[in-house]
């Protein structure tokens, strides 16, 4: 079996690793030290659509996560599942086609039948670091497979946005309608790309977003978005969401790569030196691992 080596430990980097060693094979790894990245801003969610692939992952990742086998025994130290709520009457992203129902009505807010995967992204990433701190090497060594986690290589645009911890009061009739679980918050209306999700591992959320389309990546203020955010909240589900604390120092800006539109493979091949690139992401890179993950097993292996 030949040498494998990972460049970039995010969040797909470290997903990979988790699968490769899963299976048994080693490998090395190098982090490409980015000031421009996506995983210190992930709100880390998997949510129901009606997308062929996407219903597929999520089952994937549900039950990795219930189950904690395969790479779900290692994620699952940094995840929980939680109740899929929404907004809109009907389930949004064609949801339906998954079996998304509404279970109960709290004004704008719909609590489902649905679990999503939550997880405490930049806590897996430096876990996943640590765990395999001794495979980490400076560079690419020759004659070992490269595997291209990240999708800055190929990006041609970026997707702005942020991310803050909050405390969160929930009302005591939406927690009852979660029956133990912490509700997902997706509290998205059109393009306003607003959600509170359950941070694993402590008692916050984590809140955010927006999709700023940017050539070049660069910072952008986070204060008037926060406040519009909070603006929004209180708003639609304010009379069962509340912000008890905000913890400013955990304001993250985040950025996520696009790649060319229309490129469908999640992988390409170059032959010589013999490297597999992931495509980027944008913002589905936890989402989509399952079946990324697969293709890029089936690219080795030709």
């Amino acid at each position: 079996m030949p040498k494998i080596h990972i460049e970039g430990m995010g969040l797909m980097g470290s997903l990979i690793a988790c699968g490769l060693d899963n299976e048994g094979l080693d490998f090395t790894w190098h982090d490409i030290k980015a000031k421009v990245n996506a995983w210190e801003a992930s709100t880390g969610c998997v949510f129901p659509t009606g997308d062929e692939r996407e219903r597929a992952d999520h089952r994937t990742w549900v039950n990795l996560i219930a189950n904690r086998y395969g790479v779900g025994e290692w994620v699952g130290e940094f995840a929980e599942l939680a109740v899929w709520t929404y907004l809109s009457k009907n389930p949004p992203h064609e949801g339906a086609k998954a079996g998304v129902q509404a279970i109960e009505r709290f004004g704008e807010l719909t609590v489902s039948n649905m679990h999503t995967v939550q997880v405490n992204v930049p806590a897996l990433v430096l876990a996943t670091r640590h765990r395999f701190g001794t495979e980490r090497k400076e560079r690419h060594p020759t004659r070992s497979e490269l595997i291209v986690s990240h999708g800055f290589k190929r990006a041609v645009r970026y997707g702005w946005g942020w991310s803050a911890q909050v405390e969160l009061l929930l009302s005591d009739e939406l927690e009852a309608a979660c029956s133990g679980a912490r509700p997902c918050l997706y509290l998205r209306k059109g393009y306003l790309m607003y959600y509170a999700y359950p941070f694993p591992g402590t008692d916050r959320y984590v809140v955010g977003t927006q999709n700023v389309s940017q050539k070049t990546p660069k910072e952008r203020e986070t204060d008037i978005p926060y406040h519009k955010w909070l603006d929004h909240l209180q708003a639609t589900v304010g009379d069962h969401v509340a912000v008890k604390t905000l913890h400013t120092a955990t304001m993250r800006q985040g950025w996520r790569p696009y790649g060319e539109d229309g490129v469908k493979d999640i992988v390409r091949t170059k032959r010589e030196p013999r490297t597999y690139f992931v495509k980027p992401q944008s913002g589905n890179g936890l989402r989509h691992f399952p079946s990324t993950y697969m293709a890029l097993r089936k690219a080795m292996t030709r």
